[in-house]
């Protein structure tokens, strides 16, 4: 188990050994779930700007470059309203990798991107390596439209069976899929926003999957993390 601290008015704790699974409602030591935070009608959800330390999170993705360092983190006994992106900026990020518990973590409750998300730059943290990534849940490309379900943003999805109605520009393409008229832009920022995609697309290209996390800013996107996430049919 590792630990970092900052000075962080209001919250200071200290290391604890890993404890039972995260349930869905607030605890005894002042602790909130993700889906506390992420879901807006849970009555321990906090206001934005809050000082809040939530519990019980597996990372799924580092972003490792750029000034919007961070991860993201999902309940893996959560459906809904279960992950969050925790923004380090700047920070070194290489002590964080998929598969790590983050058994509690204290920041300030912001938005990012259109994301809620969990400001860490003077929080801190507890962590434990060694459990699994939870599986990408299957969705369709109309989930993920502005007016889906923001229950699933930030969370390890899948689209499958899709294909590219633009090219890449500017680190992004557009996919659709033929059951339906929705569409999303597929963004190369959260894994790699200071060079070329890692994943470039041609308008007619077909994707037997695309996994990563969904979030709206102004626009859908699905956030892809490698070229490993994106495999054509």
């Amino acid at each position: 188990m590792s630990c970092r601290f900052a000075l962080f008015a209001l919250f200071l704790f200290g290391c604890i050994a890993r404890g039972a699974p995260a349930e869905q409602k607030a605890v005894d030591d002042g602790t909130i779930s993700i889906m506390d935070l992420r879901d807006p009608s849970s009555p321990n959800h906090p206001a934005l700007g809050s000082q809040v330390v939530v519990r019980g999170g597996i990372i799924t993705d580092v972003k490792m470059t750029g000034n919007a360092r961070g991860f993201f983190m999902q309940d893996p006994h959560a459906k809904t309203f279960a992950a969050v992106y925790v923004l380090e900026g700047d920070d070194d990020v290489s002590d964080f990798e998929p598969g790590d518990e983050i058994t509690k973590l204290m920041g300030t409750y912001s938005q990012y991107l259109g994301m809620d998300v969990i400001d860490n730059r003077l929080g801190g943290y507890e962590s434990e390596g060694g459990h699994v990534v939870p599986e990408p849940i299957d969705v369709t490309v109309g989930d993920l439209e502005p007016g889906g379900d923001d229950a699933l943003e930030s969370m390890l999805v899948r689209v499958t069976e899709v294909v590219a109605t633009s090219d890449t520009v500017h680190g992004d393409f557009t996919i659709g899929e033929d059951r339906s008229a929705a569409h999303v832009d597929v963004t190369s920022y959260m894994a790699n926003d200071i060079g070329p995609s890692p994943f470039p697309a041609v308008a007619g290209q077909r994707f037997a999957y695309i996994i990563g996390h969904p979030f709206v800013d102004d626009v859908a996107h699905l956030a892809p993390m490698s070229a490993d996430d994106v495999q054509l049919e």
